[in-house]
Protein backbone atom coordinates (compact mmCIF):
# COMPACT_ATOMS: atom_id res chain seq x y z
CA UNK A 1 0.00 0.00 0.00
CA UNK A 2 2.90 2.30 -0.69
CA UNK A 3 0.65 4.56 -2.77
CA UNK A 4 -0.97 5.70 0.50
CA UNK A 5 2.36 6.63 2.12
CA UNK A 6 2.62 10.12 0.62
CA UNK A 7 -0.94 10.98 1.59
CA UNK A 8 -0.48 9.66 5.10
CA UNK A 9 2.81 11.56 5.42
CA UNK A 10 0.93 14.75 4.54
CA UNK A 11 -1.63 14.04 7.28
CA UNK A 12 -4.71 13.67 5.13
CA UNK A 13 -7.89 13.11 7.09
CA UNK A 14 -9.26 10.28 4.98
CA UNK A 15 -8.27 7.73 2.37
CA UNK A 16 -10.39 5.74 -0.06
CA UNK A 17 -9.71 2.05 -0.60
CA UNK A 18 -10.61 0.66 -3.99
CA UNK A 19 -11.72 -2.79 -5.03
CA UNK A 20 -8.65 -4.38 -6.65
CA UNK A 21 -7.87 -7.96 -5.77
CA UNK A 22 -4.50 -8.06 -4.02
CA UNK A 23 -4.18 -11.80 -3.48
CA UNK A 24 -0.74 -12.75 -2.28
CA UNK A 25 0.33 -9.13 -1.81
CA UNK A 26 -1.52 -8.23 1.35
CA UNK A 27 -4.60 -10.45 1.28
CA UNK A 28 -4.08 -14.19 1.46
CA UNK A 29 -7.74 -14.98 0.72
CA UNK A 30 -8.22 -13.29 -2.66
CA UNK A 31 -10.59 -10.65 -1.32
CA UNK A 32 -10.93 -7.26 -2.89
CA UNK A 33 -8.96 -4.61 -1.00
CA UNK A 34 -12.03 -2.72 0.22
CA UNK A 35 -13.41 -5.77 2.07
CA UNK A 36 -10.11 -7.30 3.15
CA UNK A 37 -9.35 -7.08 6.88
CA UNK A 38 -5.70 -7.79 6.05
CA UNK A 39 -5.46 -4.78 3.73
CA UNK A 40 -7.41 -2.41 6.01
CA UNK A 41 -5.48 -3.51 9.12
CA UNK A 42 -2.20 -2.93 7.28
CA UNK A 43 -3.38 0.56 6.38
CA UNK A 44 -4.74 1.24 9.88
CA UNK A 45 -1.31 0.41 11.38
CA UNK A 46 0.04 3.71 10.03
CA UNK A 47 -3.11 5.78 9.58
CA UNK A 48 -5.55 7.04 12.20
CA UNK A 49 -7.92 8.92 9.90
CA UNK A 50 -11.09 7.85 8.16
CA UNK A 51 -11.01 4.91 5.78
CA UNK A 52 -13.70 4.99 3.08
CA UNK A 53 -14.62 2.30 0.59
CA UNK A 54 -14.72 3.17 -3.05
CA UNK A 55 -18.27 3.05 -4.38
CA UNK A 56 -19.92 -0.26 -3.60
CA UNK A 57 -22.24 0.48 -6.51
CA UNK A 58 -19.44 -0.54 -8.86
CA UNK A 59 -20.21 -3.61 -10.90
CA UNK A 60 -17.04 -5.52 -9.92
CA UNK A 61 -17.67 -5.47 -6.20
CA UNK A 62 -21.41 -6.08 -6.65
CA UNK A 63 -20.75 -9.13 -8.81
CA UNK A 64 -18.37 -10.47 -6.16
CA UNK A 65 -21.28 -10.47 -3.73
CA UNK A 66 -23.87 -11.71 -6.21
CA UNK A 67 -25.79 -8.55 -5.44
CA UNK A 68 -25.96 -9.38 -1.72
CA UNK A 69 -25.58 -5.79 -0.55
CA UNK A 70 -26.21 -6.63 3.11
CA UNK A 71 -23.22 -8.97 3.25
CA UNK A 72 -21.15 -6.43 1.36
CA UNK A 73 -21.95 -3.74 3.95
CA UNK A 74 -21.07 -6.12 6.80
CA UNK A 75 -17.83 -7.28 5.19
CA UNK A 76 -16.76 -3.69 4.47
CA UNK A 77 -17.28 -2.61 8.08
CA UNK A 78 -15.89 -5.84 9.52
CA UNK A 79 -12.76 -5.25 7.40
CA UNK A 80 -12.29 -1.92 9.20
CA UNK A 81 -13.77 0.74 6.93
CA UNK A 82 -15.31 3.72 8.69
CA UNK A 83 -17.51 4.85 5.80
CA UNK A 84 -19.20 2.90 3.02
CA UNK A 85 -19.63 4.90 -0.16
CA UNK A 86 -22.87 3.73 -1.75
CA UNK A 87 -23.65 5.97 -4.67
CA UNK A 88 -27.23 4.83 -5.02
CA UNK A 89 -26.57 4.12 -8.69
CA UNK A 90 -26.45 1.00 -10.78
CA UNK A 91 -27.58 -1.72 -8.36
CA UNK A 92 -27.85 0.42 -5.24
CA UNK A 93 -31.08 2.04 -4.17
CA UNK A 94 -32.57 3.59 -1.04
CA UNK A 95 -34.08 0.17 -0.30
CA UNK A 96 -30.65 -1.45 -0.75
CA UNK A 97 -29.06 1.07 1.61
CA UNK A 98 -31.77 0.33 4.19
CA UNK A 99 -31.10 -3.40 3.85
CA UNK A 100 -27.38 -2.76 4.26
CA UNK A 101 -27.95 -0.76 7.44
CA UNK A 102 -30.25 -3.50 8.72
CA UNK A 103 -27.59 -6.11 8.00
CA UNK A 104 -25.05 -4.02 9.94
CA UNK A 105 -27.38 -3.74 12.94
CA UNK A 106 -27.91 -7.51 12.91
CA UNK A 107 -24.15 -8.12 12.65
CA UNK A 108 -23.59 -5.96 15.75
CA UNK A 109 -26.37 -7.80 17.60
CA UNK A 110 -24.81 -11.16 16.66
CA UNK A 111 -21.35 -9.97 17.74
CA UNK A 112 -19.84 -10.17 14.23
CA UNK A 113 -19.02 -6.47 14.50
CA UNK A 114 -18.34 -5.01 17.92
CA UNK A 115 -20.00 -1.90 19.23
CA UNK A 116 -16.47 -0.66 20.04
CA UNK A 117 -15.57 -0.82 16.35
CA UNK A 118 -18.67 1.20 15.43
CA UNK A 119 -17.90 3.71 18.21
CA UNK A 120 -14.28 4.07 17.03
CA UNK A 121 -15.45 4.79 13.48
CA UNK A 122 -17.99 7.33 14.72
CA UNK A 123 -15.28 8.96 16.83
CA UNK A 124 -12.95 9.29 13.82
CA UNK A 125 -15.76 10.83 11.75
CA UNK A 126 -16.81 13.28 14.46
CA UNK A 127 -13.18 14.22 15.14
CA UNK A 128 -12.69 14.97 11.44
CA UNK A 129 -15.79 17.17 11.55
CA UNK A 130 -14.30 19.09 14.45
CA UNK A 131 -16.52 17.74 17.21
CA UNK A 132 -15.14 16.98 20.64
CA UNK A 133 -15.86 13.36 21.45
CA UNK A 134 -16.83 12.64 25.03
CA UNK A 135 -16.38 9.08 26.25
CA UNK A 136 -19.02 7.58 28.50
CA UNK A 137 -18.16 4.44 30.43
Amino acid sequence: LSYFNDSIAHHVGAVMVGHPIVNGVLDSHGKQASVSPEVINHLRASFSGIIITDSIGMLGIRLSYLFNGGKLYVDAVRAGNDVILDTGRLFSSPRGVSRGIGALKQAVQRGEITQQQIDASVQRILTAKGYTVVHHP
